[in-house]
């Protein structure tokens, strides 16, 4: 909506100071909060708050919604977060900082076996709510090496585990081969089944003692 319409319930200086405290307490810049609740990244941006014509534009209620959901922020939270000094720091409850590297950067890590992973010249952290951030980290989509499952400026959250289920989708790696993005089919005789990338195209095989890590996806933006 552009109109104030809320009276005296809330501003719109208030609104948008809540969700600027929601990324500063998850450590994100509105922009990444954007991103990471799947909505355009320019969406929270300060030059949109107001129109050209200097009307006020406010956020959607589905904007908000993704947000709260995606930090793990109730509606109470946030609008005590829109009424109070910038000042407070403590952090969203439930919330974890992982560590976020770009899928260009993934073959940057090093391994101790499939379960021991350590993310190497780690550049950022997202919030993500986790129990236990030190089996997760987020990938960001760069360019095309992730279609047809995910697009470019996507965010994957992963994890370190080797649980496997049939129907997940895995990035993994080879002995001397660029990552990969499958879905994982099978376990058996020593080997990991994974589908084709095209319907057409005959499983994948890979013996066990070939495959350096492969990381589980749990979520990913819209």
């Amino acid at each position: 909506m552009d109109e104030d319409t809320t009276g005296s319930m809330l501003s719109h200086e208030a609104i948008w100071q809540g969700i600027d405290e929601v990324a500063r307490r998850n450590q994100l810049s509105p922009s990444g909060l954007a991103k990471l609740a799947g909505l355009d990244t320019t969406s929270f941006n300060k030059s949109k708050r107001i129109t050209a014509d200097g009307r006020k534009r406010w956020p959607s209620t589905e904007s908000l919604s993704k947000v709260l959901d995606v930090t793990g922020t109730t509606l109470a939270q946030f609008l005590g977060l829109c009424s109070q000094p910038e000042a407070e720091t403590a952090p969203t409850s439930g919330s974890l900082a992982v560590p976020c590297i770009s899928s260009q950067d993934i073959t940057d890590i090093k391994t101790q076996g499939t379960a021991n992973i350590t993310i190497v010249n780690t550049a950022s952290y997202i919030a993500f709510p986790v129990k236990h951030a030190e089996k997760y980290f987020a990938v960001e989509v760069y360019g095309n090496n992730f279609e047809p499952y995910y697009a470019d400026g996507q965010i994957l959250i992963v994890s370190q585990d080797t649980s496997l289920r049939r129907g997940d989708k895995v990035i993994f790696k080879r002995q001397g081969r660029d990552p990969l993005l499958r879905v994982f089919l099978s376990e058996k005789l020593g080997a990991y089944t994974f589908r084709g990338l095209q319907s057409c195209d005959p499983p994948l095989e890979i013996e066990t003692s070939q495959l350096e890590w492969a990381l589980r996806v749990r979520w990913a933006s819209q």
